[in-house]
């Protein structure tokens, strides 16, 4: 059982590792946007 949590809980880390970058990748775009329509 310990192991089976184990790896559930590093393929959430690894999700929500994904999750953070993808969301700075999409805020760094809406400034670039933002920027570009002044």
């Amino acid at each position: 059982m310990v192991a089976i949590h184990q790896i559930v809980e590093k393929k959430f880390q690894f999700l929500i590792g994904r999750l953070q970058s993808i969301q700075e990748f999409l805020l760094q775009k809406l400034q670039e946007i933002n920027f570009n329509s002044l």
